[in-house]
C-alpha cells in the first residue's frame, strides 16, 4: 500500500452503473465514486469497507453458496476479503487499481434476507462494536497518508454515522498527541441524486474538536466495558476469560495508566519539575503502539467468541457487545500517554532557562496561558536570588537572610504541616520552597527534587 491519498469508501452492493460524476469542475465516467477521486488526485488508495451483511445482496443460491460456504465466509476473515475483492474488481473501470485495494469487513447489525427470502442473517450486535472495530482495523492505516477522504454516498445510512464517528475519534487521538493539531486533511465526499445518468460529488472537510482533557470515569483496571444491553451473565463470562487470559497485560496496562494521569496532572496544574524525575518512568519504558496492540488483542479476542447458530435457513451470528465511549476514552489514555512520552524525550536538562523555555512553548502549544504566566513569575523570582552556590541546597535556605531567618523558619514550619505543603507546591508550579533543591554551574541554574520526595509528590498529583 502506502501513498499520500487515502479514499475510503463503503460498499452497497455489486452491481453499480456507469455514471457521469461531476467533481471539482472536472467529468468522470465511472461506477465507484472511490475511483473518481483517485483519478482525481492522480494516485491514492482505495479502502473498501464492506458489511458481512452484503453476503446477502446477491441470491447466494444463484451464486453457488450454500449455507456451509456462508458460514465459512462469516468465520474466514481472509475468505471473506478474496471474495469480495472479486466482486470490487469488476466494478472498476481501471482494472490497474486492485493493487491500491484493500478490504475491511465490517461488523452488521439487525437481520438481512437474501433475494427470494430462501436465508436470513440474524446480526446481533450494536452499532458500538462496528464504530469500536472499524477504528481498530483504519488506526494504523490512516497515520501514514496526508489526505483521506470518506465517501458516504453508498452502503447503509447508519454505516455513515459509524464511520463518521470512528474517523472523528482518530482524529482527536491523532491531535492530542501532537499538541492538539494535525497536519493531515481529512474530507468527507457524498455525490448528490443521479439524474440522467449524471452526479455531482461534493466534499466538505471533516475535523473534530479536540481539548486537552483527562477522559472522566474510566477504571483503569477495566480496559473495556459492556454495554448495558448486554446480558450480565455474559458479562461476568467474558470478563472472567479476559482477566485470565490477559492478566499481566492488563495489570501492565493499569499501571501505564495510572502513571498517564500523573504526567497529565503534571502538565496540567503545572508542576514541570516532575519530568526530570523517575516519577513517570515508566512511560518512558514503554511505547505507544505496544499498549494499543495489547487493546487490539483483547478486542480480538472478544471478536473470536461470537457465537454462530445456524437454523438451515436462518443463521444467526450473536456477539459480545461492548461500550464505545468508553473504549474511546482508553484510546484518548493512550494518546495522552504518547503525548506525555514526546514532552519526556524532548525536556532536556533541569536547568531553570530550559524549564522555563520548554514548558512555556507546551503551555502555549496545549492552550493552557494561565500555566505560563505563574511558571514564569516563579521562576523570574528564583532568577533574582543572588546567593545560589555550587552545591545542592534547599530553596528556602537560598531565600532566608540572616535578618529574618527565625520568622521565616517559625512560617515555613507551620505552612509545611498538613494541607499547605500540598496547596504551596501547587500553588508555586512545583517550585515548593521546601522540596525543591538548587544550585548553580557555571553559567547555568539546576533544579531537582530529593527522591526521598518523590512518592509524596507522586500522590499530590494522583489525588487531583
Amino acid at each position: 500500500m502506502g501513498g499520500k491519498n487515502l479514499i475510503i469508501q463503503i460498499y452497497g452492493r455489486n452491481d453499480y452503473q456507469n455514471v457521469k460524476y461531476y467533481f471539482e469542475n472536472k467529468i468522470f465516467e465511472k461506477r465507484l465514486i472511490s475511483e473518481v477521486i483517485c483519478e482525481y488526485l492522480g494516485d491514492g488508495d482505495l479502502y473498501f469497507l464492506v458489511p458481512e451483511s452484503l453476503l446477502l445482496i446477491d441470491n447466494p443460491a444463484a451464486q453457488g453458496i450454500d449455507n456451509e460456504t456462508l458460514l465459512r465466509l462469516i468465520n474466514d476473515k481472509q475468505g471473506f476479503i478474496e471474495y469480495f475483492n472479486k466482486k470490487i474488481e469488476s466494478q472498476l473501470v481501471n482494472k490497474n487499481l486492485i493493487n491500491k485495494v484493500k478490504i475491511i469487513r465490517m461488523q452488521s447489525v439487525g437481520e438481512f434476507k437474501s433475494q427470494g427470502g430462501s436465508i436470513q442473517l440474524k446480526f446481533n450486535n450494536n452499532l458500538d462494536n462496528i464504530s469500536i472495530y472499524l477504528y481498530k482495523d483504519l488506526f494504523s492505516a490512516i497515520p501514514e497518508y496526508d489526505k483521506i477522504f470518506v465517501d458516504l454516498s453508498t452502503g447503509l445510512n447508519f454505516y455513515s454515522t459509524v464511520i463518521v464517528d470512528a474517523i472523528k475519534n482518530i482524529i482527536v487521538y491523532l491531535k492530542i498527541k501532537n499538541y492538539l493539531k494535525t497536519s493531515k486533511e481529512f474530507y468527507l465526499t457524498f455525490s448528490t441524486p443521479i439524474v440522467n445518468n449524471s452526479s455531482v460529488i461534493l466534499r466538505y472537510p471533516l475535523n473534530a474538536k479536540t481539548f486537552f482533557e483527562f477522559p472522566k470515569n474510566v477504571q483503569f483496571k477495566n480496559i473495556l466495558k459492556f454495554s448495558e444491553i448486554e446480558d450480565n451473565s455474559n458479562k461476568q463470562k467474558l470478563g472472567k476469560e479476559i482477566s485470565n487470559n490477559f492478566r499481566d497485560e492488563i495489570k501492565n496496562l493499569e499501571d501505564i495508566f495510572y502513571h498517564t494521569k500523573i504526567g497529565f496532572n503534571a502538565i496540567r496544574f503545572n508542576t514541570p519539575l516532575v519530568f526530570y524525575t523517575s516519577i513517570l518512568n515508566i512511560i518512558k519504558n514503554n511505547n505507544e503502539m505496544d499498549i494499543i496492540n495489547h487493546i487490539f488483542e483483547i478486542l480480538n479476542f472478544i471478536e473470536n467468541k461470537k457465537e454462530i447458530k445456524n437454523f438451515g435457513s436462518i443463521i444467526e451470528i450473536n456477539r459480545y457487545k461492548l461500550d464505545s465511549v468508553y473504549m474511546m476514552n482508553i484510546f484518548i489514555i493512550i494518546s495522552i500517554f504518547s503525548l506525555i512520552k514526546k514532552i519526556i524525550e524532548g525536556s532536556g536538562e533541569n536547568t531553570l532557562n530550559n524549564i522555563q523555555k520548554y514548558f512555556t512553548k507546551i503551555y502555549d502549544d496545549l492552550n493552557i496561558p494561565i500555566n505560563k504566566i505563574f511558571l514564569n513569575k516563579e521562576i523570574e523570582s528564583i532568577k533574582s536570588l543572588n546567593r545560589i552556590s555550587n552545591n545542592w541546597r534547599k530553596l528556602v535556605d537560598i531565600k532566608l537572610t540572616f535578618n529574618n531567618q527565625n520568622i521565616l523558619k517559625n512560617r515555613i514550619s507551620k505552612n509545611i504541616k498538613g494541607s499547605y505543603e500540598n496547596r504551596n507546591f501547587l500553588a508555586h508550579s512545583g517550585l515548593e520552597e521546601n522540596i525543591t533543591y538548587i544550585k548553580k554551574d557555571g553559567e547555568n541554574i539546576y533544579l531537582k527534587y530529593n527522591d526521598s520526595d518523590l512518592e509524596k509528590i507522586k500522590n499530590w498529583l494522583k489525588s487531583l
